[in-house]
């Protein structure tokens, strides 16, 4: 009888642990329920991402060998002549007379002297670069036509020139002649023959020591004015050089003119 008292006393001694266990586990088990469904669909959406992408990218990959087969059949083709243009605002008067257009310079024929006339047609000369966005305008557009779409991407390196001059190069060449001028950093300045990238001359120009600078030492270009070259330098003068031989003509000081109309010499010094 003592034995059945004791063992239906701790019967009911477990009942309450086994209900308290229960209220720990249950909510752990619903938390995990949870989880494992946030995590299938987390899943889901990252494959169908990745699907989307994969997509994408194969659309892509079609058109590019689409437009390669393109430019494959474009390339084989001959070229067609161009249709002749009809204007619609020609008079109908035979004898009115249309505004003359600059006369283009045929590919070779010499510059030699750069004049005034040589500079206000520099757009209509083929075989030239006089100025630094080629004309007037700035437009910095070439009608030459040797290079174009079609066969541009099979250009190879002729030659290259080393000036061996660190710094930014903003220059815009000047060609001449078949004569390749340039200005570098630091006042440098070079003569290319354009066929075979051989240096004809060299010119430095004498800086002072310890120049401050605002926007580093770059340099635009020549400018050109019969048989010279000029350039402006980092210690604020005009350099004036012999486009033949490099040598310089004269160098003078540029200088300004203050508030109260006294002149300001190394005006370098401000910047």
């Amino acid at each position: 009888m003592s034995k059945t008292r004791v063992l239906i006393r701790s019967s009911w001694a477990i009942v309450p642990t086994v209900c308290r266990m229960s209220a720990f586990l249950l909510p752990a088990i619903v938390l995990s329920v949870g989880c494992a469904e946030q995590a299938s669909k987390q899943l889901a959406e990252e494959k169908s991402a990745r699907q989307a992408a994969e997509q994408e990218s194969q659309k892509a990959a079609d058109r590019i060998v689409q437009l390669e087969a393109q430019l494959k059949q474009a390339e084989s083709e001959p070229a067609q002549p161009a249709a002749p243009v009809v204007a619609s605002n020609v008079s109908a008067d035979p004898s009115a007379e249309a505004p003359a257009a600059p006369e283009a310079v045929e590919d070779g024929e010499p510059v030699g002297s750069v004049d005034e006339q040589d500079l206000l047609t520099s757009q209509a000369n083929n075989s030239n670069w006089l100025m630094y966005g080629r004309s007037y305008n700035g437009h910095r557009y070439s009608g030459l036509k040797q290079i174009n779409k079609q066969n541009v991407s099979r250009l190879q390196p002729a030659w290259s020139f080393q000036t061996g001059v660190l710094d930014g190069f903003e220059c815009t060449p000047l060609v001449i002649d078949g004569i390749m001028y340039i200005t570098t950093p630091w006042n440098h300045a070079y003569a290319i023959d354009c066929k075979t990238g051989s240096q004809l001359w060299h010119y430095q120009k004498s800086l002072p020591e310890n120049m401050a600078l605002c926007c580093d030492a770059v340099n635009r270009g020549f400018g050109v004015w019969g048989e010279n070259l000029y350039m402006s330098t980092l210690d604020a003068h005009l350099v004036c050089l012999d486009k033949n031989t490099g040598e310089e003509i004269w160098d003078t000081a540029i200088t300004a003119y203050g508030e109260n109309g006294e002149e300001e010499k190394d005006i370098y010094k401000l910047a």
